[in-house]
């Protein structure tokens, strides 16, 4: 009998032991759950942050741009900018205001006055064309002429903003712009934008008179702090701008499809060159730049595809905002050209 309670008492502990422990793992099991869902909800709370701030600095850089496009308006003064068709000009000659007046270029680049006719005004700048008139009307018909000539209205120029700008397009103004009153134009940046600007343009060297193809990717922060000499151009027909994404590398050259490609995992050089359908015949594959900004400077890395397929460790891996450039190679330029005209001529097509 004392056998039987003893087994008895046993069994019923035995039994309460499993109940607490059951219940103990019930409740471990609760507070594991509590503390995955509290880790799970952590990532969307850094996410949002993350967001703000891209924001915040977005809104802060947008501004700066603002405050430098208004800076821009008062400075442009239009003494630099090249007279063509189209151009309406304002013609003032102290004490002889028979020859006051307003006058257009014409397609030709000229203007018809008194007295002297026609005259080529078109490629001069307004102290260039201002001076020539004065000596014609010194040579002939008055001694000493003081003539002052205005540009009451510019003629219709297309600027292109591309990229990560809220309002991308081709512009049509009236007069030269700054790079950031383009931008300010385009809406500013979006919060997609990255920490480069790529400008193309022409801009007159002051030394030797004529106008320099300039084509130059720099530091947006320097920019806005007038700290390369681009924050200082003015734009005109012609010229463009280019505001890579970030998390893209762009792509140009000679390339099949050049462009701005986002960055999936690691990518070197050969995996955007082939994003951007390849080099073909014309292109340089030993001659490739990679344009980085580093330590808020810019520097070139180049790279030899033509080694990197033999060795593809020696390949770059490429940074966020990288630009790869593909030399074209100018003797198969020509070539290719010949081949195509001479395919036109024969009635066949030559891609």
């Amino acid at each position: 009998m004392n056998l039987l309670i003893s087994c008895f008492s046993l069994s019923y502990f035995g039994i309460r032991f499993v109940q607490v422990g059951l219940s103990t793992c019930k409740l471990f099991l609760v507070f594991l759950c509590v503390a995955l869902s509290a880790c799970v909800s952590q990532p969307v709370l850094l996410s949002d942050a993350s967001n703000d701030y891209v924001e915040e600095q977005v809104e802060s850089r947008n501004k700066e741009i603002s405050r430098n496009a208004l800076v821009g308006k008062k400075t442009n003064s239009g003494l630099l900018y090249r007279l063509g068709p189209g151009d309406l000009l304002e013609l003032s000659v102290f004490r002889v205001e028979d020859l006051n007046r307003k006058v257009r270029v014409n397609g030709q680049g000229e203007i018809e006055l008194p007295l002297l006719g026609v005259v080529d005004v078109g490629g001069l700048t307004l102290s260039k064309a201002q001076t020539l008139i004065a000596q014609k009307l010194q040579a002939d018909y008055l001694q000493n002429p003081q003539v002052v000539l205005y540009i009451q209205e510019y003629r219709s120029q297309e600027i292109t903003v591309m990229g990560a700008v809220q309002k991308p397009d081709v512009y049509t103004v009236k007069k030269t712009r700054s790079i950031f009153e383009m931008l300010s134009l385009a809406g500013g940046l979006s919060k997609t934008a990255g920490d480069l600007v790529r400008v193309k343009t022409k801009q007159l060297n002051e030394n030797s008179g004529e106008y320099e193809t300039i084509d130059l990717v720099v530091s947006l922060g320097r920019l806005l702090a007038g700290r390369v000499e681009a924050s200082n151009f003015q734009l005109r027909d012609g010229d463009s701008i280019l505001i890579p994404e970030a998390g893209f590398v762009t792509v140009e050259g000679a390339v099949e499809n050049p462009g701005s490609y986002k960055m999936d995992g690691e990518t070197n050089v050969l995996k955007a060159v082939a994003l951007a359908g390849g080099i073909p015949w014309t292109g340089k594959q030993e001659d490739i730049r990679v344009i980085r900004n580093q330590d808020d400077e810019l520097v070139v890395l180049k790279v030899n595809l033509a080694r990197v397929r033999d060795s593809p460790s020696s390949d770059l891996v490429l940074q966020d905002g990288d630009v790869v450039s593909v030399s074209h190679s100018a003797a198969k330029r020509a070539v290719s050209g010949f081949f195509k005209t001479a395919g036109q001529i024969l009635g066949y097509r030559i891609n």
